[in-house]
């Protein structure tokens, strides 16, 4: 990890106060935008993708509350963090929950550095999901979803991640983790938020993509209260799936 200074630095001599406008517009975030460009995040991350976390979570945190970008950095330090240090990095993403209110911020916590950890304790999450009521904290939870999947995570935020693993692009399971996607999902049939309804359809239909007679069974389980826009996203994942399967001749 940098000195805060240095991020500070780098971060406002790219700034464009027009790029920051327009996404201020788009997405009116507390801690505000400094308007710089996404591959700056990348790089830095890329110079020092690791952190201290057991002397350095102060700074750590403090570089999350300066900006969106600077949070972002922070971020994917914390999903480096979480490999070696997983207690210590689920305190803090905790924390973080309970102050972030966009959906790239919570996208990115719950794919980087939620899902991860949540892997490691099967069947947690729909319990972990309706304990937080705001919509961006639950989206994180969603989101975390994701990291069970083979799917590699996207966003300037996963430099740090491939920076420290040498790897071109990261995945967290070589095949989904079913019983964890199978626990979690009965909770968000009744969900009616906008926001973390496109959250649970970009998860079933990446889901299906994979294995679509998994996500059939627990459809199946719901059939009678199964709502229109969860379907949806399923069949798309599984014509996707065959599209694939098609490809591949089989």
């Amino acid at each position: 990890m940098h000195s805060l200074t240095y991020y500070d630095s780098c971060l406002s001599a790219h700034a464009d106060s027009e790029l920051s406008k327009k996404r201020t517009r788009a997405s009116k975030v507390t801690r505000g935008f400094r308007g710089t460009p996404a591959r700056l995040i990348a790089e830095l991350l890329e110079e020092d993708p690791t952190v201290n976390i057991k002397s350095e979570m102060e700074q750590l945190h403090r570089l999350f509350m300066t900006a969106h970008e600077d949070g972002m950095i922070a971020i994917g330090l914390l999903s480096v963090a979480a490999l070696s240090e997983p207690d210590l990095a689920a305190e803090l993403a905790e924390r973080w929950l309970g102050l972030i209110d966009d959906v790239e911020s919570a996208d990115a916590l719950g794919w980087t550095v939620l899902g991860p950890l949540e892997l490691q304790h099967v069947g947690s999450n729909a319990q972990h999901y309706r304990q937080w009521s705001g919509v961006y904290a639950k989206r994180a939870w969603i989101t975390s979803l994701m990291a069970a999947l083979p799917e590699p995570p996207k966003g300037a935020h996963v430099a740090a991640l491939r920076a420290h693993l040498g790897a071109e692009q990261v995945i967290f399971v070589e095949a989904p983790a079913q019983e964890l996607l199978q626990g979690a999902f009965p909770a968000f049939v009744t969900e009616e938020n906008h926001t973390l309804r496109k959250a649970i359809a970009a998860l079933i239909r990446s889901w299906a993509t994979f294995t679509p007679e998994a996500v059939a069974e627990v459809i199946d389980a719901q059939r009678e209260n199964l709502p229109r826009w969860l379907r949806e996203p399923y069949e798309r994942g599984v014509r996707r799936h065959r599209r694939a399967q098609a490809e591949k001749g089989e």
